[in-house]
């Protein structure tokens, strides 16, 4: 995360203070996204690494290359519960056995470090909550050839605009792999990341 400015009336050598309400997250305010265009950022397996901090309650997307009537290859996001959902497609529709949906919930207005992993055809896909795999009420494996998709990759909704987060999201990061256990522990150290180009 970031760290924000002393106070206007610190003293010298007050130094820098962690904000986790940080000076330069991206701040969703339920109505706006971020575009990242429409080529295929992954085909196969991957990882997505970021900070959030919700604002609000009810279905919230994080990130999704995702049409919701078609075209769906994955999205990642909050259900009314609070439990986070990770799905995705070979084939363009919505695939109930490819979903992974986790027991946890998160309702609270605090910073958290979320990593969803994509093991490919044969393995468990993963979601890991502050560096903690999470406990799952629905696990499917993942998709080793994702379809092909033609609409845009978005974070804080999906589709033409669905589902808009409310809150900051920080240090998003996309792998072309499946990060390891203790990869995804490095980037939660001492509550920051690590050197991710390292990974």
């Amino acid at each position: 995360k970031n760290l924000a400015m002393p106070a206007s009336d610190a003293t010298v050598g007050s130094g820098l203070a962690e904000d986790r309400q940080s000076l330069y997250s991206m701040d969703f305010d339920g109505s706006s996204y971020i575009n990242l265009g429409t080529e295929p950022i992954v085909t196969g397996e991957f990882s997505i690494s970021m900070w959030i901090k919700r604002e609000g309650s009810g279905q919230m997307c994080l990130i999704s290359k995702d049409g919701v009537a078609s075209n769906r290859t994955f999205n990642a996001y909050f259900n009314s519960s609070g439990a986070l959902n990770f799905f995705m497609s070979n084939t363009g529709a919505f695939l109930s056995n490819k979903r992974t949906i986790t027991s946890n919930t998160i309702t609270d207005t605090n910073w958290h470090h979320l990593v969803f992993i994509n093991n490919g055809d044969t393995v468990n896909s993963q979601i890991f909550i502050d560096g903690v795999e999470a406990s799952y009420s629905t696990h499917n494996s993942g998709i080793s050839n994702l379809y092909s998709s033609s609409v845009e990759t978005k974070i804080g909704t999906q589709g033409s605009g669905e589902k808009y987060f409310s809150g900051n999201i920080d240090e998003v990061a996309i792998w072309n792999r499946a990060l390891s256990a203790s990869e995804v522990s490095a980037l939660v150290t001492a509550n920051a990341p690590a050197n991710i180009l390292a990974l």
